[in-house]
């Protein structure tokens, strides 16, 4: 199997869906006979790339650059063009893409093509009738649709009518081999971590800074990411980072960050329960990266979060309620059985989100269509 697998965006990039498009397409071409990853030129050679990752790009995965700018202009049209005279010549078996406007480009080819949702694009607050056409055609015309959530899957089809076929595959991460290599500190901790942006509302980041402002002061919060500057301006974010309470690392590589999540021991996934993608439609890849890490997890009590985890791997709070999330996140710095125990049973649970196994289901997804 032959597939092209369509990116738009310019890598690397200090992104989450960056991280799963080159982990996708890095394990896809461990299971088909060759896999083409088409980029915007302005990205680092493909050596970079992979390494950037903390990878090795494999002999079959060839990483193809097209124009998306003619001078100053750049534009996913432009990408578009370019993508249809370099795929004349490659002519795979299957597309491939997470991209709206792109798959919206691919459903007018004679090669059949899936596309990965991850949200409802004619609801976010800057869409326009466009959006709402771009979504119908593509979801009408795609051979197969991957959701990355049930909650996503249940709200796209009350939307929209489908032609392919559909499943749901979620976020995935890279899993230590045993957890033995995991050293579990003793008796009470006094810090724990979060992993991702601050940028985004919805990430329950605010929330956590108050629960933090309610706990004991010798207990720090520890943020493995950049701090967005509106947040960091905050009274109360620069009186706890002067206070040596909030702790933030910058921006840390994905290759670099798996050797933090294998020394954390409890890590903070605060998500709010305002907004649906928060709520239903995420599938949070920081809390499986916390999981496959070995890492106890307190977690917002949301429909996206249990679709990952039990109260046997997790410990719920209530979303956007700082006390409750404070009395979560005490309890497991404070009860060393209860958070090797959540340890122990995420890392278990992480087995059925690896990356190899994301690329099986997938693959499985691409021969029923081909075969059809």
């Amino acid at each position: 199997m032959r597939i092209a697998y369509c990116y738009p965006e310019i890598l690397p990039a200090q992104t989450a869906r960056a991280v799963q498009v080159i982990n996708t397409c890095l394990y896809l071409a461990g299971q088909v006979s060759s896999l083409i990853l088409y980029l915007p030129q302005g990205s680092h050679g493909s050596t970079d790339i992979f390494n950037y990752y903390g990878l090795t790009r494999p002999p079959n995965l060839q990483v193809c650059f097209v124009r998306k700018s003619l001078g100053p202009i750049s534009s996913h049209k432009i990408y578009n063009f370019s993508l249809e005279r370099a795929l004349k010549n490659s002519k795979p078996d299957i597309f491939f893409t997470r991209h709206l406007q792109t798959a919206a480009f691919l459903a007018d080819m004679p090669v059949p093509f899936i596309f990965e949702a991850h949200e409802i694009f004619a609801e976010k607050k800057k869409s326009s009738a466009v959006d709402l056409q771009l979504e119908k055609k593509v979801f009408s015309r795609a051979d197969g649709v991957i959701f990355i959530s049930k909650g996503l899957q249940e709200a796209l089809e009350k939307q929209y009518a489908f032609r392919g076929i559909r499943t749901v595959i979620p976020s995935s991460a890279k899993r230590i081999d045993t957890l033995s290599r995991k050293s579990f500190v003793k008796g009470e901790l006094s810090s724990f971590v979060y992993v991702g942006t601050t940028r985004y509302g919805w990430k329950g980041v605010d929330v956590l800074i108050k629960a933090l402002e309610l706990m004991p002061t010798h207990y720090s919060l520890e943020i493995i990411g950049q701090l967005d500057r509106k947040f960091a301006a905050q009274a109360r974010v620069k009186k706890l980072i002067n206070q040596k309470r909030l702790i933030s690392r910058g921006y840390v590589k994905p290759a670099e960050i798996f050797s933090f999540m294998t020394k954390a021991q409890v890590a903070v996934i605060p998500n709010s329960g305002k907004d649906r993608i928060s709520a239903c439609f995420t599938s949070p890849l920081k809390l499986i990266e916390a999981l496959a890490a070995g890492v106890a997890v307190v977690v917002s009590d949301l429909p996206s979060m249990r679709e990952i985890v039990t109260d046997k791997e997790a410990l719920f709070v209530r979303p956007d309620e700082p006390a409750s999330l404070a009395d979560g996140i005490l309890t497991l710095l404070r009860d060393e059985p209860l958070r090797k125990e959540l340890a122990q049973n995420g890392w278990q649970r992480s087995s059925q989100y690896t990356w190899e196994k994301r690329a099986e289901k997938i693959v499985k997804l691409a021969e029923k269509i081909i075969d059809a």
